[in-house]
């Protein structure tokens, strides 16, 4: 995907997750991308319904980890003893950034 076409899909209500493994410096590794899209995720210029929202989240994680709950998928990922950060990455400015109620 190009990057103007990335940008427009999680402008549009988009989620999109991508995934790698850490690897050593000088090596590549392959990353996979999942793509869920959904309708009526933005209910006002910058408002989303935060339940389709989270319904659209699991289905990344769900479709990535090729799993069929939303559980599976978290608990395929991370064990109940992980301490998990999320860094959010405003540096692009109001329209091009994670929206918080993307990562509540």
């Amino acid at each position: 995907m190009e990057r103007r076409g990335f940008l427009q899909s999680v402008l549009s209500g988009t989620a999109v997750a991508a995934f790698g493994k850490v690897a050593p410096a000088g090596t590549s590794t392959k990353a996979e991308v999942v793509r869920v899209e959904g309708a009526a995720v933005r209910t006002g210029k910058h408002q989303f319904d935060t339940a389709r929202l989270s319904g659209m989240l699991d289905r990344t994680m769900m479709r990535l980890t090729n799993t069929d709950t939303p559980e599976k998928a978290w608990r395929g990922l991370f064990s109940p003893k992980d301490v998990v950060g999320l860094k959010l990455n405003c540096l692009a400015g109001r329209y091009l950034s994670t929206h918080p109620v993307f990562v509540e």
